[in-house]
């Protein structure tokens, strides 16, 4: 059908689907909602959607079909549709209704063979469109056959918003003209619906029985918390029972902090819950329940999607703390209470059989050693190498090294910064290990951080990265215990802070560095 430039007064020759409109008409496929304009902006009902189907199917065939002659004007393409397995008959009951953009790319798609779809695109995820969704495999082909984009840079497709005249006459030109598809990628979006399911973060203090599970379900809206602990009196603290759960209950929401370019990759984002209600809740029927309101703000620092796993960082501290959890399960979860009690039955089953924490930290012998710098320093640099994000940044700024006496290192200080021997004893000899170094951390950045490890001479123990130590001991435990660590974690700090011990030499470090990274 010829086209005249200008023959709609409504469609301005810079407007960006003009071409579209002129190739529309020119194919035969669509027209003008009168003789002079075309209405760009105005809504496509069931029927004009079926209607485009019908002539692009024939058009591909090349059938020659004539729709005339009905009771209504659709009526015609309503039977071929039926006829030619584009429509199923009964699957409308309106067709003067608008069409949403899922019906109108569910009826499209349908119209042409999956030939005639080749894709030219890789589009894992649409922000808005499920895979479980009617009409996610339409839409998903239509995208990676290069003919839908979306509305943004992620791809969002408003599968319930109505479609317009102009993206029509853009979606059935670029169906009958392959040519004109162009390949692309889309920006990576963090939805709700991408967390769905159940992540679980496990923790076994070493140094008493205590256990410590936390879950995360979530159903893509809702979200469900359990706290799950066992053997509070391993740390000094009683609860009416030898375990209870915290279970919270609120909505999860995620903001953008970043740019997502691969879905795949870690980014920062957040997750949160917003109003909850705490239950201590008895799952096992025994033992009091109690009942806290407040608000919870954690967020995600890093997320890898394709390993399964996240960082939740817990903000309700003075400093954070970084948990990482993985991810057990996609499934989605319809009735969260009905998940959660299912999984606190998982968590029991669990805690009958132990199992190995990650990356365990190098067992030390139950009786005096001699001290040895290069060794104790080779130790220290493994530790830390191993647990990198990318050891391959590493550089080490300084090592120091010296024995440590407790009571005469604070000797001339106030008495209430003096450490106390209720947990690490005053009597025995002690040497210290620094290593200051630059590393990336899981964004990229290079950071740099101070590592204090503390060798016990007289028992042959090793405390790893003090700080962090006594950091994790202040998170779980209570009263005069965590008071304990607390002054611990100060002491650490303190320690990371001196110069008063000795430096390696140029070459001793790098031998140490050597030693290290080679081996």
């Amino acid at each position: 059908m010829p086209y005249t430039s200008g023959q709609f007064t409504d469609v301005s020759s810079d407007a960006w689907y003009a071409e579209s409109v002129r190739s529309a008409c020119e194919f035969g496929l669509l027209y003008g909602s009168s003789a002079t304009t075309f209405t760009p902006s105005g809504n496509v009902s069931l029927a004009q959607a079926i209607a485009l189907a019908c002539r692009l199917h024939s058009i591909y065939y090349a059938d020659q079909a004539v729709f005339s002659n009905g009771a209504t004007w659709y009526q015609p393409y309503i039977d071929y549709a039926i006829q030619n397995g584009i429509l199923t008959a009964g699957t409308y009951s309106d067709y003067n209704a608008n069409a949403t953009r899922a019906q109108f790319a569910s009826i499209l798609a349908a119209a042409l063979p999956e030939s005639a779809l080749a894709p030219i695109n890789d589009i894992a995820s649409i922000p808005d469109v499920s895979a479980a969704d009617s009409y996610a495999d339409a839409v998903y082909r239509l995208y990676n056959a290069g003919i839908i984009k979306g509305k943004d840079r992620y791809g969002t497709f408003a599968p319930e918003s109505s479609i317009q005249r102009a993206e029509a006459a853009t979606i059935v030109t670029l169906m009958a003209d392959p040519s004109m598809r162009t390949s692309f990628t889309l920006d990576f979006k963090l939805t709700p619906q991408a967390l769905q399911g159940v992540w679980r973060y496990e923790e076994r203090d070493p140094d008493s029985d205590y256990v410590e599970y936390r879950e995360l379900i979530f159903d893509g809206e809702e979200s469900i918390r359990i706290f799950y602990h066992e053997n509070y009196s391993g740390i000094d603290h009683t609860v009416p029972k030898t375990g209870y759960d915290l279970y919270s209950r609120g909505r999860v929401t995620t903001e953008e902090k970043a740019t997502f370019t691969n879905p795949n990759a870690s980014a920062a984002a957040y997750a949160q819950w917003g109003i909850f209600t705490n239950d201590f809740v008895d799952w096992r029927g025994s033992g009091d329940a109690k009942r806290l309101t407040g608000r919870i703000s954690d967020y995600v620092s890093e997320l890898n999607l394709e390993e399964g796993y996240l960082v939740l960082v817990d903000m309700a501290y003075v400093s954070p703390t970084y948990r990482r959890y993985e991810r057990v399960s996609t499934e989605p979860v319809s009735d969260l209470r009905t998940g959660a009690e299912s999984q606190i039955k998982n968590l029991d089953a669990l805690l009958a059989t132990p199992v190995p924490t990650p990356n365990p930290e190098p067992e030390t012998p139950e009786e005096p050693v001699q001290a040895d710098p290069i060794s104790f320093g080779t130790i220290s640099l493994q530790y830390i190498y191993d647990r990198l994000k990318f050891p391959s940044t590493m550089n080490v700024v300084e090592m120091r090294y010296g024995p440590y006496d407790r009571v005469a290192y604070y000797a001339n200080l106030p008495d209430w910064t003096k450490p106390s021997g209720n947990i690490l004893s005053l009597n025995h000899d002690y040497y210290v290990v620094k290593v200051t170094l630059q590393a990336a951390n899981s964004l990229g950045a290079l950071v740099t951080d101070t590592y204090v490890f503390l060798f016990d001479l007289t028992t042959g123990k090793t405390i790893y990265d003090f700080e962090n130590w006594a950091h994790e001991r202040v998170e779980m435990s209570w009263g005069a215990t965590k008071s304990e660590y607390m002054s611990l974690e100060s002491e650490a700090l303190f320690l990371a802070a001196s110069v008063k011990f000795q430096l390696f030499t140029e070459e001793e470090t790098q031998s140490i560095v050597r030693t290290v990274t080679s081996g």
